[in-house]
C-alpha cells in the first residue's frame, strides 16, 4: 500500500503560486532584456550608447539568470558583456545604468556571491579601484553583498 502525501493546506498553495508566478517572471525578464540588447544596435546604430545599453541590459539578463540558478549562462554572459564594457567607455552614463568596466565587475561580485563562491567574490572585489565608481549606491550595494555574505 502506498499513501499519497497529505495535500498541501491552501496557505501553502498559495506560496506555491507565488514560487511559480516569481519562476515565470524571471524567466520572462531573461528573454525581455536579451531580446532588447539584441535590438539595441540594430535600432541605433554602433553608436557608443546603443553599445552601452546593450551591455547594461546583458548585465540585467545575467542577474536574472544567476536568480534563476542558471549560474554557468549568467556567468558566460559576463564574459560577452566585458568586451562591450571596454568599448563603451566614452559613451558615459547612458539611461542612468552606470554601465563600465567597474560595473561589469560588481556584478560579477553579485553573481559570485549568488553562487555561493565568496573565494571567487573577493578575488574579484581585491582587485577593484571604487575611487572610479560614479555612483554611491552602486558602492553601498557592493559593501552591502559583501557583509550579508558573510553573515552567512
Amino acid at each position: 500500500m502506498s499513501s499519497s502525501p497529505p495535500p498541501s493546506p491552501p496557505r501553502i498553495d498559495r506560496y506555491a503560486n507565488s514560487y511559480r508566478f516569481t519562476r515565470a517572471r524571471i524567466e520572462a525578464a531573461i528573454e525581455l532584456t536579451t531580446l532588447a540588447a539584441d535590438s539595441v544596435i540594430v535600432d541605433a546604430g554602433p553608436i557608443p550608447a546603443a553599445i552601452a545599453m546593450t551591455g547594461a541590459l546583458q548585465l540585467v539578463a545575467a542577474v536574472a539568470e544567476a536568480r534563476a540558478g542558471r549560474l554557468w549562462e549568467a556567468r558566460d554572459r559576463l564574459s560577452i558583456v566585458h568586451p562591450i564594457a571596454a568599448r563603451s567607455q566614452q559613451a558615459g552614463n547612458v539611461g542612468h545604468t552606470m554601465f563600465s568596466p567597474l560595473n561589469v565587475e560588481l556584478h560579477a561580485i553579485a553573481i559570485e556571491l549568488q553562487a555561493g563562491d565568496a573565494i571567487e567574490a573577493l578575488r574579484i572585489a581585491d582587485q577593484l579601484d571604487l575611487t572610479e565608481c560614479p555612483s554611491v549606491e552602486r558602492c553601498f550595494t557592493f559593501a552591502l553583498d559583501l557583509a550579508r555574505h558573510s553573515l552567512r
